[in-house]
């Protein structure tokens, strides 16, 4: 079965976001290793960098998914388990790396400086939160998805017993 529309501009946006926040994590992990990391920076970077680190998991268990269980398989009882948790820890890992974007971006504009570049770097971390909560909101669909998919084929089986 071909996935539709909806499922591959579900796979492209986990495919970007998982990229992007490679991307992210390995800049910030970069300077933060060539620059060394004060003790007051610790209570930002952590949370970042965990979250990161949680969206990469999410997007890369949603391709994962994608790839071995769609469209009419469905997720084991510890695979159910893992996708709950994941929904869980990804709604609070957007939520809070929303939260510190836009605090970060409420200090780059009082600075008002000529220097632009943090208001950028944010916005263009905001368009992945948003395409983040797209991923995560497509979450919730996968696993009913599936089930129904399962169901009619399964059905459609039995149907084809009792046919022949």
């Amino acid at each position: 079965m071909q996935l539709t529309l909806k499922w591959k501009v579900y796979r492209i946006a986990n495919y970007f976001v998982l990229l992007s926040f490679l991307f992210f994590l390995g800049l910030i992990l970069f300077f933060a290793l060539k620059n060394g990391i004060v003790k007051s920076d610790l209570v930002s970077f952590l949370p970042v960098v965990t979250g990161m680190i949680v969206v990469i998991l999410a997007t890369f268990f949603n391709l994962y998914v994608l790839y071995n269980y769609f469209p009419d398989k469905l997720l084991s009882g510890i695979l159910n388990k893992l996708h709950s948790l994941l929904i869980i820890l990804f709604l609070l890992s957007l939520l809070g790396l929303l939260f510190l974007c836009t605090w970060g971006l409420i200090e780059e504009i009082k600075d008002n400086t000529d220097d632009n570049t943090g208001v950028i770097i944010l916005s263009v971390l905001f368009i992945l939160l948003l395409i983040g909560f797209y991923v995560l909101s497509m979450q919730f669909f996968v696993r009913k998805f599936l089930k129904t998919n399962y169901r009619n084929k399964m059905n459609s089986l039995i149907e084809n017993i009792g046919n022949q």
